[in-house]
């Protein structure tokens, strides 16, 4: 081999190696792609049965499937080099625990006195309880909105690679 033919191939050598860092930078800044992906779908059927219920209740995120998702969000978005992904992942969270704090206990009981008018300690209960129920619909749609565009920004930095 030749002068010609070294030069031809430490020069490939030293493409493929600005290549390989460029796709490794890049997957840092993803970070874990998968691990988002999940999240975001299971987010975006959580977000949906909320918003398609009306609203629920606070056992609802208490339960094991969804208890500590606000963690999940903020740790997946601290392991990401990427700003942008970073930020609507750290949103999400936010807006997530939004959302629980706008759900509002169980109903406590209620006695009625047949042919009583109806209490309006109720009434002031029930209108307490569906202005706590539109607040939490409307925290879920902005987490399921910034949760679905942090999926647009994980796209878009898997197609650099």
């Amino acid at each position: 081999m030749g002068w010609g033919g070294l030069v031809l191939s430490v020069g490939n050598t030293a493409a493929l190696s600005v290549a390989g860092f460029r796709r490794r930078r890049h997957h840092l800044a993803a970070g874990p792609v998968d691990e988002i992906r999940a999240l975001s779908a299971r987010i975006r059927d959580d977000c949906t049965h909320v918003i398609a219920s009306g609203g629920v209740i606070t056992t609802w995120f208490l339960d094991d499937a969804r208890r500590g998702t606000d963690a999940q969000l903020d740790d997946l978005s601290k392991r990401t080099d990427d700003e942008q992904l970073a930020g609507l992942l750290a949103g999400a969270a936010t807006t997530w625990r939004q959302g629980f704090g706008h759900a509002p206990g169980p109903p406590s009981p209620r006695v009625h006195v047949v042919g009583e008018p109806y209490h309006p300690d109720y009434a002031e209960e029930d209108r307490a309880r569906a202005a706590s129920m539109g607040n939490l619909v409307e925290a879920m749609r902005e987490t399921m909105t910034t949760t679905e565009a942090a999926v647009d920004r994980l796209n878009k930095l898997a197609r650099r690679l």
